[in-house]
């Protein structure tokens, strides 16, 4: 998962999930490694720009081209920032690496389902009813998990867990009942929780827009206090009866995917405003959405995949080989991407994601 492009210093365009790094140099190193790539920093000669991005293939260095002025303020010599910048990483990491979804072996347990895995940040686990495991990190084996006070039918990630950023909650209901805890990690104990406001709810419609936490199920909307646990009546403009749990958000803007149903949230007026994509997929859903941490993909069940054009909301099609990749089964340890598959009723595929840039730096 790539967290950041640039290192904190701004001296280095840093790939997901490899050790593999862009070097912003002052000057051209003297003896090159072969594939090395440089953000040139220097003054103006007959072969190399400020800000110019190159490559060294073994003989000469050769321009990549891109938007490097967009990525680094050869003026005030440091990286940029925002939206402009964010784009032109993309473009040029798209420009310049290559995508691959690779077999992947887990041990002990190892037929899970990709959506069935969550974090409390420390331990990864899966959770389907009364299915519960641990991932044993240092041997890639999933194991049995032990929870105390667990609900009689278990619980399942996608509908039943969510976090407030600090604690994590497990909220149900269903047939299964009302059940409403926090999570003791030092324990592994779920005890009971006390709402106020509203009461019954599900995790599965809780959705975030990075400051707030909201709850959105047809016309029940609303806000919460963080402070006393209480649930606040919402108002909403535009789009006023839908389920939190189509609503996703690329970074910059919020968005609400249910089939034909598209929206854009403007946070300055919460009002939800109807959003034209082209190109996008036949059956548009939120839950097949899916990040590497720059580039935007929706992952069908159909074999349908397609990357996101942000500049001009476009959806264009990509192929993962054989790979068969559904977007609500993609899921992250940290610092690798996996996908974990049912593809028939006792056959499991598992993937692990790499990008990688064509030019390797060595």
């Amino acid at each position: 998962m790539a967290d950041k492009f640039l290192d904190k210093e701004g001296l280095q365009i840093v790939a997901d999930n490899t050790n593999l790094r862009v070097k912003i140099v002052a000057e051209v190193p003297s003896t090159p490694r072969n594939d090395m790539v440089i953000l040139y920093n220097g003054a103006d000669t007959a072969d190399f720009k400020k800000g110019g991005i190159y490559k060294y293939n073994g003989t000469e260095w050769e321009s990549l081209g891109g938007s490097a002025e967009q990525i680094y303020d050869a003026t005030s010599e440091k990286a940029q920032s925002g939206k402009a910048v964010d784009m032109a990483v993309q473009q040029f990491i798209t420009d310049n690496t290559s995508l691959v979804w690779e077999d992947k072996v887990w041990g002990g347990y190892g037929d899970i389902q990709g959506n069935s895995v969550w974090t409390d940040g420390e331990n990864i686990y899966s959770s389907e009813g009364t299915s519960q495991k641990v991932l044993d990190k240092s041997t890639d084996s999933w194991e049995e998990k032990t929870w105390n006070n667990m609900p009689d039918f278990g619980f399942y990630t996608t509908r039943d867990i969510w976090t407030d950023g600090v604690n994590i909650y497990l909220s149900q209901n269903d047939w299964d009942g009302n059940s409403q805890r926090v999570l003791n990690k030092e324990t592994s104990t779920w005890e009971e929780k006390t709402w106020y406001g509203l009461t019954r709810f599900k995790a599965q419609q809780i959705w975030k827009d990075g400051d707030n936490i909201y709850y959105s199920y047809n016309s029940n909307n609303y806000v919460l206090n963080k402070a006393t646990s209480t649930w606040e009546p919402k108002t909403w403009n535009g789009l006023t009866n839908f389920d939190g749990q189509y609503i996703w958000t690329d970074r910059d803007d919020i968005y609400y995917s249910n089939h034909s149903n598209q929206y854009v949230l403007n946070k300055t007026t919460d009002t939800w405003e109807e959003k034209t994509w082209y190109d996008s997929p036949n059956d548009f859903y939120a839950d097949m959405i899916w990040t590497d941490g720059n580039t935007i993909y929706f992952s069908g069940w159909n074999d349908d995949n397609y990357i996101l054009d942000r500049a001009t909301s476009t959806w264009k099609p990509i192929s993962w080989g054989d790979a068969t990749i559904h977007g609500n089964d993609v899921w992250r340890d940290g610092n690798s991407m996996y996908c974990n598959v049912q593809t028939g009723q006792s056959d499991w595929v598992s993937y692990v994601f790499h990008r990688k840039f064509n030019t390797l730096i060595k």
